[in-house]
This record gives C-alpha cells, structure tokens and sequence, in this order.
C-alpha cells in the first residue's frame, strides 16, 4: 500500500505539471481476446473469476438452489463466495475450483454437472461487486458498482457527480493492470482527438483519478505542505480502497 501511495503521488505531481502525453502504455492488463474492426484492435472483453469473488446463481425453475430470485439480482448480495484457495461451495456437487474460470465457462460447467440431479439444468451466473474506484478532483469520490460487465469513462465520472472546479479536464487518469504493475492511460477530454484515440472503456478494478489543478491551488494561496495534504487524501482514499 504504501509503495501505492508513493507511485500515485508521484504520477499526480507529473501530469499536474506536464504536458498532454500518455504516461505508460495504453493497452491494459485484462483477460480480453481481439478483432479487427477497421484498422482498430477492438477488445472483447471477458472477465475472470478470482479469489474473493462472490458468485450469484439463478437456477430457473429451482429457487432452493439460487442466491436470487429471478428479475431480482439487485437483491442478491451474499452469493456463493470464492473462498483464498480459489473454490467455490455449491449446493448438491459441493467444492469446485472456480478462479480463473470464464463466467460463460463456469455456466456450461455447472449445467453440465448439474445434469446429474436435475432435468435439462438453465443456469444464469453473475459477478457481484464488480467496482470501479473513481477519486481524485471530483465531487463525491468513492465506487461505482457495474452491473453490465463494462462501463465507459463518462458514466464513472457521472455517477460521482462529474469533476470538480479544481479538476483538470486534460488531467484524467485511467489506472489498469494492478499495484505491481500499472498501466496508467492519461487523457486529455477537452480534445475529441485524444477521445477517439484512447480506450475509454472501464473493467472491473480499473481506477480513474482526476488530477486536481496544482496551478490553481497555489493561485488560492494554499501552502505547500497544505496542497501536498490535499493530493494525498484525494490520491488514496483508504475508506474507498479498503471496500473496492
């Protein structure tokens, strides 16, 4: 954590006083295969399951197997946990190693399994708390849940109340891959060039920092030591990083 801290640190100083460039390397560190469309590389993307993650199941036609009831997954918010050695605990089949698995991949797999002990098994599986963490120079920084598998930059930013006055609008980090090896995408949305040629779509564990106006912090007549505080408890929120 504190090696986290340091690097966010480091990379908000940079790109409050730097030019419009992209810091690293903008493909992200996802499980995603790719296709060709028009001379762009368009990810499809497909998410792992990992350790820690809580499954939500709906058997239809079998409400004593599910966590939810069907047209009900937002009440669903216990799920079948994936335990530290990577299973998960099943009604009736008990312990399957999950982690790693497709969400679509598990589907087949326990419908499969689930053919012994039940007539032409239909299975619906969901991730829940899926999270993107949005911080920095906007209004009410915290997580935003997804519910659709991805989501876009500008609905992150919407969802916590867009950016604040002291927010740089060319100062928007996507932060991808994980803590011993970021991926951070810089961009720039007062210019549609940069939008089009960035990848704006979010995945589950992305964060998007919004760089405060170093500039404008010091034209207020804040203190160094102040503005220092200021980036710190913007950059890492511990209340926000604990839950995502």
């Amino acid at each position: 954590m504190k090696k986290f801290i340091l690097f966010m640190l480091i990379s908000i100083l940079v790109v409050g006083c730097a030019d419009n460039r992209t810091m690293f390397a903008t493909r992200h560190d996802l499980n995603t295969s790719s296709v060709v469309k028009n001379r762009k590389t368009v990810g499809v993307y497909k998410y792992k399951i990992k350790i820690h993650d809580r499954i939500s199941v709906l058997f239809y036609g079998h409400p004593e197997l599910s966590t939810r009831k069907v047209g009900a997954f937002q009440s669903d918010t216990t799920g079948i946990l994936v335990d530290s050695s990577g299973y998960a605990n099943f009604p009736l089949i008990g312990k399957i190693k999950v982690v790693g698995m497709y969400q679509e991949e598990l589907t087949n797999y326990l419908e499969k399994k689930y053919a012994k002990y039940i007539i032409n098994p239909q299975i619906n599986i969901d991730i829940l708390d899926k999270r993107i963490a949005v911080l920095g120079a906007v209004k009410k920084p915290g997580v935003v849940n997804i519910t659709n598998g991805t989501m876009n930059l500008f609905e992150a930013i919407a969802w916590r109340g867009g950016i604040s006055k002291i927010g740089k609008q060319d100062g928007v980090l996507i932060i991808r891959g994980n803590l011993h090896n970021p991926k951070i995408t810089l961009i720039n949305l007062t210019k549609l060039s940069s939008i089009r040629s960035k990848n704006l779509t979010l995945y589950p564990g992305n964060i998007v920092y919004v760089t405060p106006n170093i500039n404008l912090l010091i034209e207020q007549g804040l203190t160094p030591s102040r503005i220092l505080y200021l980036l710190l408890n913007s950059a890492v929120s511990l209340k926000t990083l604990n839950a995502f």
